[in-house]
C-alpha cells in the first residue's frame, strides 16, 4: 500500500493539534467570558419545524449549574418512567419556567412536585417541566401538539407563555417575520443537520457569533423593519388553542401571567397617543408605497406626539436607509433599540390583559405572579428582568400548590 505524502500527513497533524488548541481555548473562553447567548448554544439545537429547541439526553452544565434533559429535551425524569397511576401535570412556558440559571431541584416545576407530594400522602405526582429556552406561544403550541406530548395523560396542564413573544430576535433564524411566518414552511434537513454538526463545536460556535457580532453593529444599514414574534392578535389565538387542546385531554387549566422588570413606559396622554397611532399608520402607508419623504414627515409627527413609541424610530430608520442619509439612518434605529426595555415592558402588559380575559371567558383560574411574588419589588426574587431566583421559584411552587389543593385541580378525594 503506498504511504500517504509526508507533507500531506504533517498538514492533518498540524490541523487537528492546532483545532484541538482552539476548541479548549474556545471552551474556557465561554464558560469564563461567553455571555448566556454563547453558552445556550451547548443546550439547543436548530429544529426544522419549531426553529430550535433543547438538546435530548443532555447530561452536563449551562450556566454554572447540572442540567439533565430527557428523550424530549425537557428538564425532566424520562416519560417512559411515569407510572400510569400518576396523577400527572404539565407546566409549557419559556425559561423562566425550564429554570433559567437554577438548578434542577431549585425550579418551581420540582419544588411543586415536592410540595404536592406532602399535601397529597400516598398519592403519586408528577410535574413535568415543559420549559423549553426562548420559545413563544406559537413555537410552545406547536411543540404540545408532538406525539410524544400527546400521548401523555395531563391532569393539569398549566400554560405560562408571554415574554418571548414580545421580542423581535430569536435565537435561531432572527429575520423581520413573525414566528409563524419564518417557520411556516419547514427548514431544509440537510442544512439543520449540517448546522448542529458544525455547532457542535465550541471554537466554531464562538467563531460564528463573534462574525455575526460584528456585522450585527452595523444593522442600522438594513433595510427592513423588526416586527415582534407574536403579535396580540395571535398570542390570544394560540393560547385559544392551547386551551382547546387541553379540554380535548379533558385537562384542568391554570393561566400564568409573565413577571419582569424593566422601566415603564411614560406613556402620554390617550389623545396624544390615539393622534401618534394615526400619524404612524399614515407613514406605514406611504413607507408601503415608497413615498419616503413624505413617511419621514408623519413618523416624525407620530414622534412628537409619543416621543416613546419606537416603532417610528425604526421606520424612520428604514427611511433614511432608501433616502441615502446614514448618519439618520443610524440614529433612528439606535433610539428605537433603546426604547425597547419600555417596550418590552408595556407589550408583556398587554399579554398578561389579554391572558386575564381568556381566563374570564374560559372559567379558568389565572395566577398574576407579579401579585403573588412582588418579583418587580423583590430584588431576592429575581437573577435578572425575566428570570427568577430560587427564591422566586420556591414563591410561585408555594401558589401553584395553594391554589391545585384550594381548587382540588388534581381531582383527588379529600
Amino acid at each position: 500500500m503506498k504511504k500517504p505524502p509526508f507533507l500531506l500527513t504533517a498538514v492533518i497533524i498540524s490541523f487537528v493539534v492546532w483545532f484541538t488548541a482552539l476548541e479548549l481555548i474556545a471552551s474556557r473562553w465561554i464558560r469564563k467570558y461567553g455571555d448566556p447567548l454563547d453558552k445556550t448554544r451547548c443546550v439547543l439545537v436548530a429544529d426544522r419545524l419549531l426553529g430550535w429547541r433543547q438538546k435530548k439526553d443532555f447530561n452536563g452544565y449551562f450556566l454554572g449549574v447540572r442540567l439533565r434533559t430527557n428523550e424530549c429535551g425537557l428538564r425532566s425524569k424520562p416519560f417512559s418512567s411515569i407510572p400510569v397511576a400518576a396523577k400527572t401535570i404539565l407546566i409549557l412556558g419559556p425559561s423562566s419556567t425550564f429554570g433559567w440559571g437554577v438548578a434542577d431541584n431549585q425550579t418551581y416545576s420540582y419544588v411543586l412536585q415536592k410540595l404536592l407530594a406532602k399535601k397529597y400522602p400516598g398519592i403519586q405526582i408528577n410535574v413535568i417541566n415543559a420549559g423549553q429556552i426562548g420559545f413563544s406561544s406559537w413555537q410552545g403550541l406547536q411543540f404540545y401538539k408532538e406525539k410524544k406530548l400527546k400521548a401523555l395523560k395531563i391532569d393539569l396542564l398549566i400554560l405560562a407563555y408571554g415574554v418571548n413573544d414580545v421580542d423581535r430576535f430569536r435565537f435561531f433564524y432572527t429575520s423581520t417575520r413573525s414566528d409563524k411566518d419564518e417557520f411556516a414552511i419547514p427548514k431544509d434537513a440537510r442544512k439543520i443537520y449540517l448546522q448542529n454538526f458544525l455547532t457542535k463545536s465550541n471554537f466554531v460556535n464562538l467563531l460564528s457569533r463573534k462574525l455575526l457580532g460584528l456585522f450585527d453593529k452595523y444593522r442600522y444599514f438594513r433595510r427592513d423593519v423588526p416586527v415582534r414574534r407574536v403579535d396580540d392578535p395571535d398570542f390570544a389565538k394560540n393560547v385559544k388553542a392551547l386551551i382547546n387542546i387541553g379540554r380535548e385531554n379533558k385537562s384542568e387549566i391554570v393561566l400564568l401571567t409573565s413577571v419582569y422588570k424593566l422601566p415603564s413606559l411614560e406613556r402620554a396622554d390617550p389623545e396624544r397617543e390615539g393622534i401618534s397611532r394615526k400619524y404612524t399608520d399614515m407613514g406605514k402607508k406611504e413607507f408601503n408605497n415608497k413615498r419616503f419623504l413624505e413617511a419621514v414627515a408623519y413618523f416624525k409627527k407620530a414622534i412628537e406626539a409619543d416621543p416613546e413609541q419606537n416603532d417610528s424610530y425604526y421606520y424612520l430608520s428604514c427611511c433614511y436607509y432608501y433616502l441615502g442619509d446614514w448618519r439618520n439612518r443610524k440614529s433612528m434605529f439606535e433610539k428605537g433599540l433603546s426604547l425597547e426595555p419600555k417596550r418590552i415592558s408595556a407589550d408583556i402588559n398587554k399579554l398578561n390583559g389579554i391572558l386575564v380575559k381568556e381566563a374570564k371567558d374560559n372559567n379558568l383560574i389565572l395566577v398574576d405572579l407579579e401579585k403573588s411574588i412582588m418579583f418587580s419589588q423583590d430584588s431576592t426574587m429575581a437573577i435578572d428582568p425575566i428570570h427568577m431566583s430560587a427564591k422566586g421559584h420556591e414563591k410561585i411552587a408555594a401558589v401553584l400548590s395553594s391554589v391545585i389543593y384550594e381548587n382540588n385541580l388534581l381531582k383527588v378525594n379529600q
